[in-house]
């Protein structure tokens, strides 16, 4: 299971145990495991530690080597850490995916005979999988996959919004197509009731009170449970305490009846013991609860808590701290009997004293330091060591036993005090104390509180019943609600369609049970209503103020009760789409200094209200307040306590939305399902941007508010975040946080200083990232005219905290500033705050952003995504114009009165103003049922292999229109491989894969269309249930209509190409086979396959050096003419050689020094023969060639195309990699590009 999950490994080594092997092994470094069905390659992080010796003789790097199931080795350099000597990191990767086991060497293997070698004392091994696992791939890309909310009929579920307890409401659902009612439907309606309040329900698990336990006026020893829900008497258990401690009573088990709600017993059946003993009382609730109280206490006489805590500094000497001090238990007065006297020690080498302690510090808390020197004795023998507290009443005494061995240098590790737990000698040890006495509660519910948590819990299923449509599509069932809550209504219809497919539609609605009602007035005026919500017009003066009414009739007073009214207006921020306008002030909201209350047969209150936003949510509430709903002032402290606990519920409830002086709404054409209407302002006004909203008046309606647009949005969001490329960045990303806060110098020496700011970079563990920028060049702050501000303590870091960059600022402001931080180089990260030298706080002060996440922070960012959302809604109408069009989903209510809610900028810049509109319009129906429309479908290439890019085009058959927004899955058995929408341009494209897979096309007004491929041998076949008519060559003539198709468009038609799917014009090496389907394409003649070619260009077999570099490629390789006359060369220079070799051997170790020390930076900047992106190892095909001598060319220089940024050919084939088509070229250039399936063009990946 371990395989699949792909869990982190750790493996630890260390010589302190003798029998371990001198050899640095790690055991149990397994093999794991990969499978056909990975996602991912498997691709691991390593980490290596090492302890002792002298780190400066440790090597610079490590080499890891890991087998794969067909033999082929890959390798990997573990680079020492610049933080640490001790750390090496580095990554792995298997070049391809493959079903079987992955085996690993040893780090140290072959290090035995290193100078560092024998001294190492500790050392680990860890493995990190950097990409996810076959289960976590398929959890998330198998709940991603296409998961709309969308429902095949419609369901307007109608209530009223808010009810009264134990007053009856209906609650009428009405299914629905495109075309009219839906009779004779299956509608199953489930109320479930939501009661927070009732949240509290464990409490039914405690009982309403707690024992005390203590020692009353005629020395009885007692306890008394508080609570007043007590249903008999309690009684008592006594036992010695569950502890290992001096001060445990030595008693036999007491148990006893109780009278009520108290337990006494009598001194005298303790036998004069005293100590600490474990009591358990016992009862039962009303309400069947049986519950046990453990609580530790000290027996009368028992006197204070003692402890004492020895140490031994070194080889001689111990010393002792002495503690007494009362014991604690909560809610009780535990006795604290005795005053201490003196403290005797027995040292155990025929040395005693008696330590007095002075009456004055014979308080609550006493504290005695004393100690002992051995030095005199001659052996190491060990001393056993008495200590007793002595009382006044010496029968309270308490004392320790302990052992002490006596030090020597040569026996250190066995020697100071005896620890009997862990069998060991220690330095330190401590007896004693728990002083902070333990209690809890045990409690069984009988079966009918556990009932209650069903039927008077926060959760209840009041009802469900199954009803059948009538002639109007309409169910409707009949609720009384007897406890305030939530009540929310949940439909199910399943129809079954003319051909006999059952579809199934989903509705929801919810209201609030309350005791009494709430109505509001004054400057409101209810004007209609939005899905069963109620809609306020509103008509403020210009500085916005108005009156708000708030009546609640029928309120009881009966008990001196209060209420307590809460309201919020809530104004709707529009910000994104409406730039130009100031909402900050719009946004402002008045707090109330005290709160409404309703007393005194109170029913109506006025309050003046600031309203500024077109659009605003109003919510009030109206809540018993607790002064009136306590029974009993004098309750236990405990019972007032469980009471302040409970949850109010609102006795009454509104929800409402609030237009501020809408205009009256045009609305030009039809609103029904399908349909499109012009939303405008009247004709006074002109908007310049203007975003509407339209659902039914009554009832809620999920099909109406397109839940599939929002999945649909959603999954497109959510699947940029998976895959290949995703993962890569987040294995290589950089995150930056900015904190800034203000800080003044006390120190007088040192600068003036009020300003903080900490800039701190976190790199990707196992990537290799370019953190040059991370200096005091990649960072400025400036003030609000850019003038950039120097700190006044330079930029640093910590040695124990690399990661951060401080510095501190000296803003010389008598008034509040707008500042600026950027970074530069890395994520580009800004944070905009304000200084103000009369606060002591920065607010907003801080910022963080990841190089793999999406910049949000621009008005620009945030208004693309808002426009791409609100671009695709149906229901939501959006323009940046006078007007917008509105289109209601194809499955909307076709016979309801429609809500049209609007928000309007007219003018622009300084000038803008925002309009609130309202409008209202009868849905209409269409005309009938209409027919699923055909597709057509286009392949490219016509002739595909596995391997190549499949681009699928997608038409109308009738009007031969690109179709968007429709579904694209490719899976094989139950599987999902890929899963697409269709682009603007009815497009959607996949690399084919090995074996038999599925397309399947779907969506829409359309049949759907289902093509299965067979790949074998890289011949792809491909059968649909039907002709496919197609125009694959894309020159706009049917396949069936064009009898020179010339499908792959290289010239030649299909009938006469060579090389279907490939152009024929592309023959390199000029063989007479076309390279498309050409097995050894060799350009340059040399034997040796293009995509082999170390050396493209140039014969590589020529390598007149022997490095290992074919000559045309080796900078190295001097003029082979000069060979010649390399014998005279040597014979002049041998005495030379001879008389300075001590120089020249200097020379070339500092030459092999220099060497070493340029490939190590050229590896950390990426150069030549490393990688900058780790999968390049993934690609290579060195790996997977069966030959070993082959897979040595990690270890080979290789000549640096980085420079060479030319595209691949057209013609050139990639691999397949998570849905991309990539190749590396130049080979061997680390420089990696993909194809862009819509223009045929190799991108840089990067």
């Amino acid at each position: 299971m371990s395989n699949a999950t792909r869990e982190d490994e750790s493996y630890y080594w260390s010589n302190y145990d003798d029998d371990e092997s001198d050899n640095i092994i790690f055991d149990g470094l397994h093999p794991i495991r990969s499978f056909m069905h990975d996602k991912h390659v498997l691709d691991l992080g390593l980490r290596l530690d090492m302890y002792g010796g002298d780190s400066e003789n440790y090597p610079s790097s490590f080499t890891i080597n890991m087998n794969g199931p067909n033999g082929e080795k890959v390798s990997a350099n573990l680079a020492q850490s610049d933080d640490s000597p001790h750390n090496y990191e580095g990554r792995i990767t298997a070049p391809y995916i493959d079903e079987g086991e992955w085996r690993f060497a040893q780090p140290f293997a072959g290090q035995q005979f290193k100078s560092w070698y024998d001294d190492i004392e500790s050392a680990s091994f860890s493995m990190e999988h950097l990409l996810p696992s076959m289960l976590e791939a398929n959890l998330y890309e198998g709940s991603l996959d296409e998961r709309f909310i969308v429902s095949a009929i419609g369901i307007l579920v109608d209530q009223d919004e808010t009810i009264s307890v134990n007053s009856a409401f209906d609650i009428n659902a009405q299914t629905y197509d495109a075309f009219g009612p839906v009779s004779g439907a299956q509608t199953d309606v489930a109320v479930v009731r939501i009661s927070p309040q009732l949240a509290d329900f464990e409490q039914r698990f405690e009982p309403k009170g707690r024992v005390v336990i203590g020692v009353d006026e005629n020395d009885m020893f007692t306890g008394t449970y508080t609570g007043s829900d007590l249903n008999g008497d309690v009684s008592v258990e006594i036992m010695p305490w569950d502890r290992d401690h001096p001060q445990k009573a030595e008693i036999n088990q007491i148990e006893a009846e109780g009278a009520n709600n108290r337990w006494s017993l009598n001194s005298d059946v303790f036998n004069g013991a005293n100590g600490i003993v474990d009591i358990i009382t016992t009862g039962t609730t009303n309400e069947g609860l049986e519950f046990s109280f453990v609580q530790s206490y000290p027996l009368p006489g028992t006197p204070k808590c003692t402890s004492i805590t020895g140490y031994t500094w070194n080889e001689q000497d111990v010393s002792f701290d002495a503690n007494l001090e009362p014991f604690y238990l909560e809610g009780s007065d535990a006795p604290n009997e005795g005053l201490i006297q003196q403290i005797f020690v027995d040292w155990g080498d025929g040395n005693s004293e008696y330590i007095a302690i002075p009456e004055e510090d014979r308080g609550d808390y006493t504290n005695v330091n004393f100690g002992h020197d051995y030095s005199s004795q001659s052996n190491s023998d060990e001393y056993p060591i008495h200590i007793e507290f002595q009382f006044s009443d010496s029968s309270l005494d308490v004392s320790y036993d302990l052992t002490y061995k006596k030090s020597t240098s040569e026996e250190w590790d066995d020697s100071g005090f005896y620890d009997e737990e862990g069998d060991y000698y220690t330095s330190y040890i401590s007896k004693g104390g728990s002083c902070y006495l333990d209690e809890w509660m045990e409690t069984t519910p009988n079966p009918t509180i556990i009932d209650s948590i069903f039927t008077e819990g926060p959760l209840e299923v009041i009802n469900q019943e199954v009803f059948t449509t009538d002639a109007q599509g309409q169910v409707t069932q009949t609720i009384t609600p007897t406890l305030p809550g939530v009540y929310a209504s949940l439909v199910q219809t399943k129809a079954a369609l003319p051909s006999g497919k059952v579809v199934t539609g989903l509705g929801l609605n919810l209201n609030f049970a309350t005791e009494h009602t709430l109505a509001l007035s004054g400057g409101l005026e209810e004007v209609t209503q939005f899905a069963g919500l109620p809609v306020y017009s509103a008509e403020p003066s210009p500085s916005g103020l108005m009156p708000i009414t708030f009546e609640a009739p029928m309120l009881e007073f009966s008990n001196q009760e209060k209420y307590q009214l809460d309201y919020q207006i809530i104004p709707l921020d529009f910000s994104v789409p409406f730039p130009d306008i100031d909402w900050d002030e719009m946004m402002s909201d008045e707090e109330r200094e005290e709160p409404i209350i309703f007393a005194d047969g109170d029913n109506m209150r006025t309050e003046e209200v600031r309203l500024k936003a077109p659009l605003s949510l109003i919510g009030v509430t109206l809540t018993m307040m607790d002064e009136g709903s306590q029974e009993d002032e004098e309750a236990d402290e405990y019972e007032e306590d469980y009471e302040e606990e409970s949850i109010n519920f609102p006795v009454a409830v509104s929800i409402g939305l609030v237009l501020n002086n809408p205009d009256d709404l045009s609305i030009e054409g039809e609103l029904g399902p399908g349909s499109i209407a012009n939303i405008a302002l009247s004709d006074e006004l002109t908007a310049s941007r203007i975003l509407a909203i339209a659902a039914p008046e009554q009832g809620f309606d999920l099909a109406s508010i397109d839940f599939s647009s929002f999945t649909e949005f959603g999954y497109g969001e959510a699947r940029e975040e998976i895959g290949w490329i995703k993962d890569e960045q987040r294995i290589e990303r950089i995150c930056e946080n900015l904190d800034v806060w203000q800080e003044e110098n006390w120190d007088s020496n040192g600068p003036d200083y009020n300003i903080a700011i900490d800039w701190r970079v976190e790199a990707g563990q196992f990537a290799e990232n370019d953190m040059s920028f991370f200096s005091s060049n990649g960072i400025q702050l400036t003030d609000e005219n850019d003038q950039v501000i120097d700190p006044v303590i330079d930029w640093n870091s910590e040695e124990w905290n690399p990661d951060v960059l401080s510095a501190k600022f000296n803003l010389d402001n008598t008034e509040s500033g707008d500042y600026t931080i950027q970074t530069t180089g890395g994520v580009e990260l800004q944070l905009d705050f304000t200084f103000d030298p009369n606060e002591y706080y920065i607010e907003d002060g801080y910022e963080s952003r990841c190089s793999d996440e999406t910049d949000l922070s621009s008005q620009d960012a945030l208004f693309s995504v808002f426009n791409n959302l609100a671009s695709k809604l149906s229901s939501i109408a959006w323009g940046q114009g006078s007007s917008a069009d509105l289109e209601l989903p194809f499955l909307s209510s076709p016979q309801d009165d429609y809500t049209v809610i609007a928000i309007a900028q007219v003018g622009t810049g300084d000038e803008a103003e925002m309009v609130a509109g309202l409008g209202g319009k009868k849905s209409v129906a269409n005309d009938g049922p209409s027919e699923l429309q055909d597709l057509d479908v286009e392949f490219n290439p016509a002739n595909p292999k596995q391997g190549d890019s499949l681009l699928i085009s997608i038409t109308d058959a009738e009007s031969d229109v690109p179709v968007d927004d429709l579904s694209v899955l490719v899976s094989r058995s139950e599987n999902i491989l890929y899963s697409f929408i269709s682009d603007e341009n009815g497009q959607a494209h996949f690399i084919i894969p090995n074996g038999t897979f599925i397309v399947r096309i779907s969506g829409g007004q359309y049949h759907p269309l289902e093509f299965t491929f067979t790949v074998e041998d890289e011949i792809v076949d491909i059968k649909q249930g039907g002709n496919l008519v197609a125009d694959i060559d894309g020159d706009g003539i049917l396949n069936t209509e064009e009898p020179d198709a010339d499908s792959d468009n290289d010239g030649v038609p299909d009938e006469l190409d060579q090389c279907p799917g490939y152009d024929d014009s592309i023959d390199l090496d000029k063989d007479g086979i076309i390279d498309g389907c050409d097995s050894f394409v060799d350009s340059d003649g040399d034997q040796v396959r293009d995509i082999d070619d170390v050396c493209p260009g140039f014969d590589d077999t020529v390598d007149t050096d022997q490095d290992g570099i074919p000559d045309g490629c080796d900078p190295s390789n001097e003029n082979d003419e000069k060979s010649d006359d390399a014998d005279s060369i040597a014979q002049n220079t041998q005495s030379l050689i001879e008389e300075n070799s001590t120089v020249i051997i200097a020379g070339i170790g500092l030459f092999i020094a220099i060497l070493l020390a340029l490939m190590f930076i050229r590896r950390g900047k990426g150069g030549d023969g490393d990688f900058i992106d780790p999968y390049d190892d993934m690609f290579d095909d060195g790996y997977a060639n069966p030959n070993p001598s082959f897979n040595e060319f990690n270890s080979i220089p290789v000549p640096d195309y980085a420079q060479n940024n030319q595209r691949p050919p057209q013609d050139i084939v990639g691999q397949m990699r998570d849905g991309y088509e990539v190749v590396e070229h130049p080979s061997n250039s680390g420089q990696w590009w993909w194809k862009d399936t819509q223009t045929g063009n190799w991108e840089k990946w990067q």
